[in-house]
């Protein structure tokens, strides 16, 4: 399904973009994209690519781009072109956190790295900026809406930043729509002139989405501390109902990434007839563990509802190419895995 745009909502994109202080684009910093399609970085039909290209071009900085992402192609442009800015998809945050080819290569250039595109864990931004010594922080943006918040010098692992110039945003209650505080979480609905036109032939799909007000309901969750910065707590539709408790898959898969063996993860639930659903983690490892060695360490730091009733351990977790979990993929999968067949993308435990 397309979005429509409107020449107001192109302008205000490249005004909305135009602090480039706020991701460090001085007209001698040399941001990085890249032009085709590949793992682990963002295009620039992407609306993340295309933000950040208007924000580059808008203060005067220099371009580098490569015709396809390799890792370590990437980390020899970075050395030998002194980058400063880097746009980073999660996985290409995670193996600037991890992978030991990062040690070869002289990233000492590098002020900020800047994650995009699908939501990225806290502890791999942290790992990330502790082995780089550069900033890294996450942005928020929707193919309807966007820039819609970026990072400041203030940084805070976790948080999406604060909103850009002429955006508007509160956090409702899901039930009554009443307006939240600071603190509190609900449905982000958000407005302003980057907003679309609407879904291109489908009328229905637009009034679902953007009300009367001209408020559009995202269908994240998400909370404001008392500073203004945005937290995306996770989707409405993938939130799991255990026992009456509702569990937040991206809480799960934040906790699961601090543990050492675990490279990635992801959760779904499982139709349970007693629970209604009960979580299920799916994770690939970086170094030897056993399901119940994660399920006993995880149940240390979650409450007893939102501890998964199995740790599927998988050769890599399903994500597209910016990085962005498939969870419909896994669903499907954990179906399959349920009624005792064998999950499509390669369980190895």
């Amino acid at each position: 399904m397309g979005e429509v745009d409107a020449h107001e909502r192109g302008a205000h994109a490249r005004r909305g973009s135009r602090d480039a202080a706020r991701l460090h684009l001085l007209p001698a910093s040399r941001a990085w994209g890249r032009t085709t399609s590949s793992a682990g970085c963002s295009r620039w039909a992407h609306i993340f690519g295309s933000v950040l290209l208007n924000s580059t071009l808008r203060a005067g900085a220099r371009i580098v781009t490569l015709p396809r992402f390799e890792l370590e192609a990437f980390l020899a442009m970075v050395q030998e072109h002194r980058v400063t800015v880097v746009a980073a998809v999660p996985p290409l945050a995670r193996a600037l956190a991890r992978h030991p080819l990062i040690d070869r290569y002289d990233l000492s250039s590098l002020r900020l790295v800047l994650i995009g595109a699908a939501p990225c864990p806290t502890e791999i931004e942290r790992e990330c900026g502790a082995r780089l010594g550069c900033a890294v922080g996450q942005s928020f943006g929707m193919t309807e809406l966007a820039p819609i918040a970026l990072p400041e010098e203030e940084w805070r692992p976790g948080a999406l930043g604060r909103l850009v110039p002429g955006v508007e945003a509160v956090v409702v209650d899901r039930d009554s729509a009443a307006r939240l505080g600071a603190g509190e979480t609900g449905e982000l609905w958000l407005r302003g002139p980057a907003l679309m036109a609407g879904y291109l032939g489908d009328e229905i799909a637009t009034k679902a989405t953007i009300d009367a007000q001209g408020w559009l309901h995202s269908g994240d969750l998400a909370l404001f501390d008392e500073d203004g910065h945005l937290f995306v707590v996770d989707r409405l539709k993938e939130l799991i109902k255990c026992r009456g408790y509702q569990v937040a898959p991206a809480q799960l898969e934040a906790e699961l990434a601090l543990h050492p063996a675990v490279a990635d993860a992801a959760v779904v639930g499982r139709p349970d007839e007693e629970a209604g659903e009960r979580p299920v983690a799916y994770v690939a490892l970086r170094a030897p563990a056993r399901p119940a060695e994660i399920l006993a360490w995880l149940a240390g730091r979650v409450a007893p509802y939102k501890r998964p009733i199995e740790v599927v351990v998988v050769d890599e977790v399903p994500r597209n190419r910016t990085g962005k979990l498939l969870r419909r993929v896994l669903v499907e999968c954990d179906r399959e895995r349920a009624a005792g067949r064998s999950p499509v993308f390669g369980a190895s435990a």
